[in-house]
């Protein structure tokens, strides 16, 4: 049997190769650890304050429901709520973690953390008689895991992966798509394996350890699995090969380059539009339609797709004409002196010899 000391321990299990440690907790265990991982959602992202911010919101707003409809934990509650204001207050994620595993060990903390949680779950599923019941006597978590961690992605925005010793795991999502803070947690079903049976537990993949020992993860890299969960669609970014990311983290990325640069560098801009021509999630990006609206005051030259060869050409070789809509190159409009071959619009002499002498 594994140490009962609340330590991390080095653990791996079958259905999944990438957890490297664990911890486990006292009974009732599925309390503590949704307390601790909780706070640890928050220390996760103090450094991305959009994310942290939306989840102490959806925290705060069960506060004072919480008190109202369980009175007897108020002081339990009010705890809570107290730590998850320090942690959230922290500016470097490994110092907001390591503050939490050393509080875990001490005195009666998972004890009040445990309480409070209690009040917080039975409040989030007071309509449920059949689940308050069950909360009540610290009992059928596993049973109730369903409407149980369902009804926290729902209320808290957040997404949490369930795993088990011997099976795949379970994951519970918001149903609007978007990108959530990524819980994990693993029930062990199975006894005389080293683990507590019938417990949760808290799991730590190789990235999940990393944060806690170093801050050298990229905000961008925490809007990824394993720290963040997307439920949105998948694209392809790199062509002939099997790597994916999904439309919304895409449109941060984009977002983040034309913060720094002001612009796309044309072998992105080149690549994403051809993108954008296959993937309608793509074509629909903000940050897409930004960067192709911007009439740039520095005479940035940038790629553009002509209507009629489809071929992308710089900015440069696209002359202005009447049909102000149709996107035509100078190759094309030569081509065709007489009429568009967008709109179909007829050309006058000046515009004819306008085309004509472009380039000269």
């Amino acid at each position: 049997m594994l140490s009962n000391s609340l330590e991390k321990i080095k653990f791996t299990i079958p259905s999944c190769r990438e957890i490297i440690y664990v911890r486990q907790f006292q009974n009732p265990s599925f309390y503590q650890a949704i307390g601790i991982l909780l706070l640890k959602l928050i220390a996760r992202f103090v450094r991305n304050k959009s994310i942290s911010s939306n989840l102490c919101a959806s925290l705060q707003e069960l506060k004072n429901e919480t008190i109202n409809y369980r009175p007897l934990y108020e002081e339990y509650v009010t705890y809570y709520f107290k730590l998850i204001d320090f942690t959230s207050k922290n500016d470097n994620e490994v110092a907001a973690l390591q503050a939490i595993n050393a509080l875990i060990p001490i005195g009666d903390f998972l004890q009040w953390v445990s309480a409070a949680i209690k009040a917080i779950l039975i409040t989030i599923n007071k309509d449920k008689d059949y689940i308050i019941s069950g909360l009540e006597n610290n009992e059928n978590f596993y049973e109730n895991r369903i409407t149980l961690f369902t009804s926290l992605t729902s209320k808290l925005k957040i997404a949490i992966k369930l795993y088990y010793f011997d099976k795949e795991p379970d994951q519970f999502y918001p149903n609007k798509i978007g990108a959530y803070p990524f819980m994990h947690i693993l029930y062990n079903e199975v006894n005389s394996n080293g683990l507590n049976f019938n417990t949760f537990i808290e799991i730590y993949t190789d990235e999940l350890h990393k944060l806690e020992t170093s801050n050298l993860i990229s905000i961008i890299q925490l809007q990824t699995d394993p720290f963040s969960y997307s439920n949105g669609n998948f694209v392809r970014v790199i062509k002939d090969s099997d790597v994916t990311i999904s439309a919304l983290l895409l449109d941060k990325i984009l977002t983040e380059i034309i913060k720094i640069n002001n612009e796309l560098p044309l072998n992105i801009l080149q690549r994403i539009q051809g993108l954008a021509e296959k993937c309608e999630d793509v074509a629909k990006l903000p940050s897409l339609d930004r960067i192709l609206r911007k009439k740039s005051t520095e005479n940035l030259e940038t790629s553009i797709k002509c209507g009629v060869c489809s071929e992308f050409k710089m900015m440069k070789e696209f002359p202005s004409s009447k049909c102000r809509s149709c996107n035509v190159c100078i190759e094309c409009r030569l081509d065709s002196l007489n009429q568009c071959k967008l709109c179909y619009k007829n050309f006058n002499r000046d515009e004819k010899e306008y085309f004509k002498n472009f380039k000269n």
